[in-house]
C-alpha cells in the first residue's frame, strides 16, 4: 500500500470548491482510488463486512475514504488499529469455536479424563 501512495502525483489530486457569491464556503481535496485509479473516492462511514476461514462478521460504523469501483478503503491510522483489533477479536472468537475432536479425546486419553 504504501508503493501505492508513494507513487501518487499532483495529477491524482483534484481541489474542489463550493461557492456561494464571491465567497468560497468549503474547499475539500479529493482524491482517486490508489489501487484502481478508476474513481473518486468518497469518505463516508460504513459497517465493514470481515471474513475469516467462512464466517462473517461486521465492523460497524468504519469512517473511511471508499472506492465504489473496487471496494478499497482508506482510513486513518487510528481507525485502522481500532479495525485490526475488531478482526484480531473476531480471529480469536472464531479460533475458540473451531475445536477439532481427535485431538481433544486423545488429551483426555492421556490425563485419563474418561
Amino acid at each position: 500500500m504504501l508503493a501505492v501512495m508513494m507513487a501518487l502525483t499532483p495529477v491524482d489530486f483534484y481541489k474542489s470548491m463550493t461557492t456561494h457569491a464571491d465567497h468560497v464556503l468549503q474547499g475539500v481535496m479529493n482524491m482517486k482510488c490508489p489501487v484502481c485509479v478508476a474513481a473518486e473516492l468518497i469518505h463516508d462511514t460504513r459497517d465493514l463486512p470481515y471474513t475469516y476461514k467462512g464466517k462473517t462478521t461486521l465492523i460497524p460504523a468504519v469512517t473511511a475514504d471508499f472506492c465504489s469501483t473496487c471496494d478499497e478503503s482508506i482510513t486513518d491510522m487510528a481507525e485502522t488499529e481500532r479495525i485490526m483489533r475488531a478482526m484480531q477479536a473476531f480471529i480469536r472468537l472464531v479460533n475458540a469455536s473451531v475445536v477439532e475432536p481427535t485431538p481433544i479425546g486423545s488429551m483426555s486419553r492421556k490425563l485419563a479424563l474418561g
